[in-house]
């Protein structure tokens, strides 16, 4: 009896173990309108601390093996750029993800800085 309840454990273990897959999502960043490479945009699970930067190419490379859902989403953005969200239901397992992320202006109030004058005392 005590053999067969530990044979169940190892096994519930190894289904566990091998249950945890590793999933690979690679790809490019390039701006939408010109195909340019975007480098060092961020790319990350939505929610949580698993992400990547793409390179000076804007290639990028985001393994997950564990703590990810397949209903979790992948977001990337860049300053500059708007951001982009898929889910990871949606995305093929191959290397060649490419995202295109749109320009984005903002238009800031302009800030004026002056000088103060500070008495012995400060």
């Amino acid at each position: 009896m005590r053999y067969i309840l530990i044979l169940l454990l190892l096994s519930f273990c190894l289904i566990s173990v091998h249950a945890q897959q590793e999933m690979v999502i690679a790809g490019l960043v390039l701006k939408s309108k010109t195909a340019e490479p975007i480098p060092f945009a961020n790319i990350g699970i939505k929610g949580t601390a698993i992400g990547t930067v793409s390179n000076n190419q804007g290639s990028y490379e985001l393994h997950l093996t564990s703590g990810y859902k397949r209903t979790d989403s992948l977001i990337v953005s860049c300053v500059g750029h708007g951001m982009y969200s898929i889910a990871l239901s949606n995305i093929r397992r191959t290397k060649d993800h490419i995202i295109y992320l749109r320009p984005t202006a903002y238009l800031l109030n302009s800030v004026t800085v002056r000088p103060e004058e500070l008495s012995a005392e400060d």
